[in-house]
């Protein structure tokens, strides 16, 4: 899930124009990223009561850690993209 919510936010960069003047992020981008990151760390967190019967540890903390990473690098993004379009100008 943090792949792909990465991936959806690499192809935006990709396919804008490049204009450093627009603070404003595209809807694709305020509604899938969270729900995706959202979703993965449901998963990941439903599938750390499963990590004694698969064994294995690592992909199911891994996923957790990287989806509520990428959430702080959105919800930060959010905030500077906020503050930059709104703060005092000068």
């Amino acid at each position: 899930m943090p792949f792909a919510a990465a991936g959806i936010t690499a192809t935006l960069l990709l396919v804008t124009t490049g204009d450093s003047n627009i603070c404003i992020p595209s809807p694709l981008y305020l509604i899938a990223i969270p729900v995706i990151l959202v979703t993965g760390i449901v998963f990941s967190l439903k599938s750390i009561a499963r990590i004694e019967m698969m064994g294995d540890k690592d992909y199911a903390y891994s996923g957790l850690v990287l989806n509520l990473l990428f959430l702080i690098f959105y919800l930060a993004y959010l905030i500077v993209s906020f503050y930059t379009s709104t703060g005092p100008q000068g």
